[in-house]
């Protein structure tokens, strides 16, 4: 299952670069091609239907639910969240109405949009690795990242 994922990957990152108008090195692609991929797939539980909850809980999940919220006025609002970097305490936190709006509306997708938790490159721990690419480069190596 890894070698199939990989290739498919790489075919795809092979036409983005395409269409960006970037060329993948050779050393780039190599590198890629020797490392080895672990793809992460656990059997279904239970029965279709189990498998159809439990993908509904993160796919359909709200930004924030109205049990959460504690208190709210013209200029603040108070919410209760759990801080899972310090052993999983349940916090509150008050925010100015105006930034809790604004982290709010992050959560909000396009039309025809679902959003699924991340795993990966796209992971909160890989995050934090990632860097940004010059928009100006036209060939990408591992000498410039």
């Amino acid at each position: 299952m890894s070698k199939v994922f990989r290739g498919k990957y790489m075919a795809e990152l092979k036409k983005f670069f395409d269409k960006q108008g970037m060329e993948l090195t050779q050393e780039l692609i190599s590198s890629l091609y020797d490392k080895h991929w672990v793809v992460y797939a656990n059997t279904p539980f239970g029965n279709f239907s189990s498998v159809i909850k439990y993908l509904a809980r993160y796919t359909h999940k709200i930004a924030i639910t109205n049990h959460r919220i504690i208190a709210y006025d013209d200029h603040s609002v108070t919410f209760r969240y759990t801080d899972y970097r310090h052993a999983h305490q349940r916090k509150s936190m008050t925010l100015s109405l105006w930034e809790f709006v604004r982290r709010f509306t992050l959560h909000l997708l396009p039309k025809r949009f679902t959003r699924i938790r991340h795993f990966g490159l796209l992971s909160s721990k890989s995050k934090s690795k990632l860097i940004e690419i010059p928009t100006d480069s036209r060939k990408l190596s591992w000498k410039n990242i």
